[in-house]
């Protein structure tokens, strides 16, 4: 039951989304057909997830069962707050963790599990999902090491909250989405015109904007764009800014053979 009300507010707001997207698009940023190939890469998605899942949450125990006098009080503290406390408690330091996470997923060493989610060319609900295996891994620790501090995933009205607060930041911030009041509203959370200048090609966009549902922490650690300093001549463009083979992108390694072709120069030179 668990997994079909998830379901449910995942598809239901993708799909709001999508209609958004083609009622009031982004300037600069057309909306164009879903590949069928994306549908590929969503399931793949969705697949990876629930592995990590199934790996993931174990360790939350496990970790009880090694720390029980550490975590057992916050997870008492926790649980005697009401379910609003808790979702935004959770959030705040999820997303806390989940930008230095991103952060650190746009160095040499952790790029190759993130390029493949940086791969789309054009961005909607259904690409938010594109994600190597490694990807999914080092994405969700924040939250399931939270889950074994809180068991907020025990705490049914908070955990459904945050299963819909978390579908709707996913599925807006990669949706062409011209909000009403973007910039005031950008003060507080992460616009889809901030992520959108998140997943252009050019380095000097691709790492900055990293938060993921507020835009509090990319302004407090300098790493803030404004999407209206972009040049309206580099708006709408997205993807990577080399090319590599697929195998090694939906790996999230470089296999034996792979090699980056560089159009330009390459962004991990120092030269660059």
């Amino acid at each position: 039951m668990e997994m079909v009300i998830q379901a449910a507010f995942f598809f239901s707001i993708g799909i709001l989304c999508r209609y958004w997207s083609r009622r009031a698009p982004l300037p600069g940023y057309a909306v164009s057909k879903i590949p069928p190939l994306e549908y590929f890469f969503f399931a793949l998605g969705l697949g990876f997830d629930s592995l990590v899942t199934a790996v993931l949450q174990p360790v939350g125990e496990a970790l009880f069962v090694a720390f029980p006098g550490f975590i057992q009080p916050i997870r008492d503290a926790f649980a005697g707050t009401n379910p609003f406390v808790q979702l935004a408690g959770f959030l705040v330091v999820a997303d806390f963790l989940s930008y230095w996470v991103h952060r650190f997923m746009h160095t040499r060493w952790l790029w190759p599990a993130h390029a493949f989610h940086h791969s789309a060319k054009a961005l909607n609900w259904v690409s938010g999902m594109r994600g190597s295996l490694p990807h999914y891994f080092i994405v969700g620790l924040p939250y399931y090491l939270l889950f074994a501090l809180t068991l907020l995933s025990a705490q049914f009205s908070s955990f459904y909250m945050l299963v819909a607060v978390a579908a709707w930041s996913q599925h807006t911030i990669h949706s062409g989405i011209d909000w009403p009041h973007a910039r005031r509203l950008e003060n507080f959370i992460v616009t889809p015109a901030m992520h959108f200048v998140h997943h252009h090609p050019n380095p000097k966009y691709t790492d900055s904007n990293f938060g993921l549902t507020f835009a509090l922490w990319d302004k407090i650690f300098g790493t803030y764009t404004n999407p209206e300093h972009i040049e309206a001549s580099q708006r709408g463009v997205t993807g990577l800014d080399y090319e590599i083979g697929l195998k090694s992108l939906i790996a999230g390694v470089e296999l034996p053979g792979s090699q980056r072709v560089y159009p330009q120069v390459n962004r991990f030179k120092k030269s660059a």
